[in-house]
């Protein structure tokens, strides 16, 4: 059951031996300039994988949450900064175009799974993050406009997209929360880019929303319909982001496993030694079941949109194995570990992202914790 298909088994083999040809020889360079390459992404789009979670009718792969699960992950274990963006370009915000209408889906949606477009996603606010009902962004109505005002954080693209799908209460109510397309270029648009200590190949941005004027058919479903947008798409994007953690888990294993076999030590090589060989048995397990229960929450997620706490043990326990095997890996390197010419150095950079997007680890035991105790209310 738990065996990749020779379909994905192929998605698998292409990404990789592209991100080997494509991201690893220019990684270094990418993370110092800190610059995520538009273009490159555009050129790994044409391959069909952004698209590959999307229905056929509108030029998708028809695929499903493992296939997508699998190219994110190999990106990651070269170059997390990339694969966040590139997973965010056609993820989260891009999938709830599929609620929207015909006319929406035809002039973002096609254009994003074709690679063409980039989308980011505008939730998170200084003050309001997992607490998506004490958004501070608001949304008025005004003849047949909606004008915004507000500030968004931490959103990945948020610079480059050429749209924002933002989140932004529409009434007093808790739950009165819209999902509104914000053209880049849109007059009262601001984006600054933040000066961050992670994901230094991806484009992060802060933005301000100051009378921001959008059409009314830019409102994706209704008005107060945006949180149940966000509740459906959750989980998916929790397991999804498992994969960026595993990947990086799996980048700094393999990068400790090729080192230890060649560095010596006391006339032999380190790899000789029985504490490193148990040392990266140990890693190598956890790598195995987190990677098995992520295969297991995708499918759960696919069948179950619904199923919170399989996506919060599967997102929390591939963070933790994450930042277990990265400071494992840095110890096999010595000095070599936080140099950043070496693929665990740099990998090391973007752990504890792992430990707080979607979601924190507190947020996720919360999760789990409702579903423990629901039967003793």
């Amino acid at each position: 059951m738990w065996n990749l298909t020779e379909e994905q088994q192929m998605i698998q083999k292409t990404v990789r031996d592209w991100a080997a040809a494509k991201l690893a020889p220019r990684a270094e360079q990418y993370e110092h300039d800190k610059l995520f390459d538009v273009a490159l992404y555009k050129e790994f789009a044409g391959l069909g994988f952004p698209g590959i979670r999307y229905p056929e009718a509108l030029g998708g792969g028809g695929g499903g949450i493992l296939d997508m699960c699998i190219w994110v992950k190999e990106l990651a274990r070269v170059l997390p900064g990339f694969a966040i963006s590139a997973s965010v370009a056609c993820g989260l915000g891009a999938k709830m175009l599929g609620y929207g209408t015909d006319a929406q889906q035809q002039t973002w949606l096609v254009p994003t799974i074709e690679g063409t477009m980039i989308g980011a996603f505008g939730l998170t606010e200084p003050n309001a993050g997992s607490d998506a009902t004490n958004l501070q962004t608001r949304a008025v109505k005004d003849g047949d406009d909606w004008v915004l005002n507000g500030a968004k954080t931490f959103i990945t693209n948020g610079i480059v997209a050429d749209y924002i799908l933002v989140s932004a209460k529409t009434g007093p109510g808790k739950s009165e929360i819209g999902i509104f397309i914000v053209p880049q270029g849109t007059e009262g648009l601001h984006a600054a880019p933040i000066d961050k200590n992670c994901w230094y190949s991806s484009d992060t941005a802060l933005l301000s929303l100051e009378n921001c004027r959008i059409p009314a058919d830019h409102l994706i479903g209704a008005a107060d319909g945006g949180l149940n947008l966000l509740t459906n798409n959750l989980n998916e994007g929790r397991v999804t982001f498992a994969a960026h953690c595993y990947g990086i888990a799996e980048g700094c294993f393999d990068g400790a496993l090729d080192y230890v076999h060649q560095r010596t030590a006391f006339g032999k090589r380190v790899s000789d030694f029985q504490n490193t060989q148990f040392k990266l048995a140990e890693m190598k397990m956890k790598l195995d079941l987190a990677w098995t229960y992520i295969m297991r929450a995708a499918a759960e997620v696919e069948s179950n949109p619904g199923a919170g706490v399989t996506a919060s043990i599967c997102k929390n326990y591939a963070a933790q194995i994450c930042e277990e095997i990265a400071r494992e890996a840095r110890h096999l390197l010595g000095g070599y570990g936080c140099m950043n010419e070496y693929a665990v150095g740099r990998l090391s950079r973007d752990v504890f992202v792992a430990e707080v997007g979607e979601g924190t680890r507190e947020i996720n035991y919360r999760v789990i914790w409702k579903a423990l105790t629901q039967n003793y209310r």
